[in-house]
């Protein structure tokens, strides 16, 4: 089993996916590292990449205005960046910044939709490890939502 396939396999939303196709996926994988401070891509950058972070912190931003932006989201080990890859035409709609040190796995876009375009089968099990994901996310942000309305409305 290659390094990466190891690191792959051990990822939370992997632990629902055939061996053989993490083995696919570590095949489009390199890692890389970026250093506290620095951007890992920007808003409207081309998304070439899906990033799985094995550690550190990335700070999710929007850009709000010329020269501004919004901080939306904190991720760290075990999360995954960026869906834009996935979906034409393929550029970044946010910043992702490296609060710490970071490392991650970076599996090259175009890899993964050729794989999955080769093989159904792993297609299908990619979009479900994302819907998983997104379902996820989106209840935790919920969750968040309804608390800060419940906090604000006990002032």
């Amino acid at each position: 089993m290659s390094a990466h396939t190891s690191m792959l396999a051990k990822q939370p939303f992997l632990e629902h996916m055939e061996p053989r196709y993490v083995r696919m996926m570590s095949e489009c994988g390199v890692m890389q590292t970026y250093d506290a401070g620095t951007y890992i891509f920007q808003g409207s950058d081309p998304a070439t990449h899906l990033y799985l972070i094995t550690q550190g912190k990335v700070m999710l931003e929007l850009n709000v205005r010329p020269h501004s932006s919004a901080p939306f989201e904190t991720l760290g080990p075990g999360d995954i960046l960026g869906w834009a890859w996935l979906i034409p035409p393929y550029r970044w709609s946010f910043h992702a910044y490296a609060l710490t040190s970071v490392e991650i796995i970076a599996l090259d876009g175009e890899c993964l939709r050729r794989e999955a375009q080769d093989d159904l089968h792993f297609g299908f099990a990619l979009l479900d490890c994302f819907a998983r994901i997104l379902l996820n996310r989106l209840e935790a942000r919920s969750e968040r939502h309804k608390q800060d309305l419940f906090t604000e409305h006990s002032l």
